[in-house]
């Protein structure tokens, strides 16, 4: 994830990095599964929740959670990979 020039995980920048990254590209998702750390709560959340994302968190403590989120992400990541090879 890109964040701002100033590299922080503050809320705010890591709301502008995914809408750079994800929104602009797919559009506004239905709903987020995430681990809740700090980056993801305040103003993320607030963004997440006037455009109407659900947000499910995982549990505290229960990274196998992040499982098949983590599964997906790898599985796009290479079809997309594919896809851009020429």
């Amino acid at each position: 994830m890109q964040l701002d020039a100033d590299h922080t995980k503050q809320p705010m920048s890591v709301w502008r990095a995914f809408v750079h990254a994800w929104v602009r590209i797919f559009g506004v998702p239905e709903i987020l599964v995430m681990a809740l750390g700090t980056e993801f709560k305040g103003e993320f959340a607030d963004q997440c929740a006037s455009r109407g994302v659900l947000v499910l968190p995982t549990a505290p403590r229960a990274p196998w959670q992040n499982g098949k989120v983590e599964g997906a992400g790898k599985a796009w990541n290479g079809s997309f990979r594919n896809a851009t090879q020429l």
